[in-house]
């Protein structure tokens, strides 16, 4: 697993205009980008933000994503997406 291609993904989908069209038209293959562990590209595919904050993903970049990306990009959605336990436990 690698935090930092995490983390650079998030970036890139935060900042990036072409990454968040390519994203958005085919997650999984703009994911193929980074080198990603199959957990690390599912929670991201999945806007899991509450494991991508158990896994040590900087807040500001999981939020910069979602506001970006994610299919509702309300704040409200986001707070109750972190709050909802993970696979890997509460958040």
């Amino acid at each position: 697993m690698s935090l930092h291609g995490v983390e650079k993904a998030l970036y890139d989908l935060g900042v990036d205009r072409a990454s968040k069209t390519a994203f958005r038209e085919d997650p999984d293959t703009f994911l193929q980008r980074y080198r990603l562990a199959p957990d690390e590209h599912a929670m991201v595919a999945s806007f899991d933000v509450a494991s991508l904050i158990a896994l040590g993903v900087n807040p500001m970049l999981t939020m910069g994503y979602w506001i970006q990306v994610a299919p509702d990009r309300s704040m409200r959605s986001y707070m109750a997406r972190l709050r909802a336990p993970s696979e890997k436990g509460p958040a």
